[in-house]
């Protein structure tokens, strides 16, 4: 019987066709490997868009890299910028539209020049909340600034002056109708208002030669920065007080209002004259009132607690960053280096480098958060490193123990870079490795669009090849240790010794302090883990809560945090002025 193949596709052509496609991509995928740079061939940065090689990745020191990684980690959040206190770099940021901001005043009207904004309201309202109307209570104790203290100035704050007693303060809520898109972030507890090197950065944008006489006020240098940024758009710069401020140049221009509260008194708040004729009655209304003050003062502390994670109404560009950490000699302690008295021309470069960086506006969307890129690691490396050095401290433990210990907090890590390669030496392999866990942790998200991109890529990779060198040296350390062990041979321990140092070494460099301070015990549900501030704050200015002085009579942020709760405040006097 002959077959019937009339209803059969013949498939031939289409066969030879697709056969022909194939090998011409073939063809064409080789020639573009062949003309490709040779970072492309190179397994071990395979993660790197191609656009980065369009800008120079140069060596940079293990303190530079570690400072610049710290900036870029420590970028809009408050316990960073409090324990590395002096900032010395410049971020681009961008405030989105439909963010709210707050204001405080003794007028209720909207500033026609340049103003302080918070982004927390109960920043602002403890700011102005008893700046007017009468205190309840006689014989009440009425609200001290740090002047009195000793550290403050009279005349450099920026809030309102104590206004008279049948006035009201008001809290004005802004709208962002236009995003605020050519800000300036300053690193560093920036609003600390003092003269040991916080405030160096608002003095260089201000065009301030001489910052001790005469002194110049925060609202003169305001007005400076503002009239300086009028050539390239500038809406204002933002700053870390207890949780983050802001100046704007300009309310009327990309700001609605929508909400304008003026406060009452307390006493009418509660339904209660301002006096009790029962003595005992009126020292309970006292003492309650202290205790409502306090909570306004612990709700404020609690706001910049929480931005402890990062301020995540505000987004940066981090491809505009300016520093001068790339640009002259800074010290690395972060307490004590400065910035105002580097050469003019180096100001002036600093200036206008940033100026030229904000001329077409912020793009946050467009670039690498390198804060995720450093979180990522500073959250894998953080424990690893700390338990490292703390079994190599343990002074009861023997060398095997610590062997032991080591070998359990690294082996996982190295095996997963560590490949088998027949034929290939040890020492091959183990390069190959560390090359592999760098890259895994140090990639730029997007094509690098600056040399600030690549100023901080550089750096994190330094940091990042730092912290490998460690982690696989105690890994190998250990390992051989535990082989003589085991095969009961001769044990060397110097390489503990030799381990210990460069631990020691590397975590004075990296300078995670701002990972490392926590408190010891957990805080209760109505407390926070506070980190001290530097300038007004609930727990008072210059207050000495949370820290020491340490032998050359500098005064540090201690390493064991406190737990606090408004109680806490109202024992110390609550009041931040």
């Amino acid at each position: 019987m002959k077959a019937d193949f009339s209803n059969a596709h013949d498939t031939s052509g289409t066969t030879l066709h697709r056969f022909s496609a194939f090998l011409l991509a073939s063809v064409v995928l080789i020639l573009v490997i062949l003309a490709s740079p040779s970072w492309i061939l190179d397994p071990y940065n395979k993660l790197f868009p191609k656009s980065h090689e369009t800008f120079e990745i140069t060596p940079v020191t293990r303190e530079n890299a570690s400072a610049i990684f710290n900036t870029v980690q420590g970028a809009l959040r408050n316990k960073n910028a409090q324990i590395e206190p002096i900032g010395v770099s410049f971020i681009p940021a961008y405030i989105p539209e439909g963010t709210l901001l707050y204001h405080g005043n003794g007028d209720g009207q909207i500033p026609e020049g340049p103003e302080w904004i918070a982004m927390d309201h109960e920043f602002s309202q403890n700011f102005i909340a008893d700046r007017a109307g009468p205190h309840i209570g006689h014989g009440h104790r009425s609200s001290t600034r740090a002047a009195e203290k000793g550290r403050g100035h009279p005349g450099r704050f920026h809030g309102p002056p104590r206004d008279s007693e049948d006035k009201h303060t008001s809290l004005l809520t802004f709208r962002v109708k236009k995003p605020l898109s050519r800000m300036i972030l300053l690193d560093g507890s920036s609003a600390a208002k003092t003269e040991t090197g916080e405030m160096d950065q608002q003095y260089i944008l201000a065009g301030i030669e001489n910052v001790s006489s005469p002194f110049v006020g925060e609202r003169e240098s305001s007005v400076k920065i503002c009239e300086w940024g009028k050539q390239f758009g500038l809406d204002g710069y933002i700053r870390v007080e207890v949780g983050f401020e802001a100046v704007i140049c300009d309310f009327f221009d990309k700001l609605e209002l929508t909400s304008n509260v003026t406060l009452d008194w307390g006493n009418n708040t509660l339904n209660l004259p301002l006096e009790l004729t029962d003595e005992h009655l009126m020292d309970e209304y006292a003492s309650l009132w202290d205790s409502i003050s306090a909570m306004g003062s612990y709700d404020w502390a609690k706001m910049g607690n929480v931005h402890d994670k990062r301020e995540g109404r505000i987004l940066l560009d981090f491809s505009k960053l300016q520093t001068m950490l790339n640009r002259t000699y800074v010290g690395t302690d972060p307490y004590t280096r400065r910035i105002y008295n580097v050469s003019k021309d180096l100001r002036q470069d600093l200036k206008r480098d940033l100026a030229q960086s904000l001329e077409g506006g912020v793009d946050p969307y467009g670039g690498t958060d390198w804060q995720l890129v450093t979180t990522e690691i500073v959250d894998k490396f953080s424990p690893i490193l700390q338990i490292i050095n703390s079994s190599l401290s343990d002074e009861h433990s023997d060398g095997v123990s610590k062997a032991k210990n080591l070998t359990v907090f690294t082996t996982n890590f190295v095996r997963r870079f560590l490949s088998w390669e027949e034929g290939a030496s040890i020492e091959e392999r183990i390069l190959a490795a560390k090359n592999r866990a760098v890259e895994q942790y140090v990639h730029p998200l997007q094509p690098l669009r600056s040399k600030s991109d690549a100023l901080i890529l550089s750096s994190i990779r330094r940091v990042t090849q730092m912290i490998i060198e460690t982690v696989f040296d105690s890994f190998f350390v250990s390992r051989d240790i535990l082989d003589d062990y085991f095969l009961k041979n001769e044990i060397d321990f110097t390489g503990l010794d030799e381990l210990k140092y460069q631990v020691v070494d590397l975590l004075e460099v990296l300078r995670w302090e701002s990972t490392y301070y926590t408190c010891s015990s957990r805080c209760s549900w109505d407390e926070i883990c506070y980190t001290p501030s530097w300038g007004p704050s609930p727990l008072g200015w210059d207050s000495s809560f949370g820290t020491f002085t340490d032998s050359y009579g500098k005064v540090r942020i201690s390493a064991e945090l406190q737990c606090v709760s408004y109680k806490t405040i109202l024992a110390l006097g609550h009041k931040e002025w």
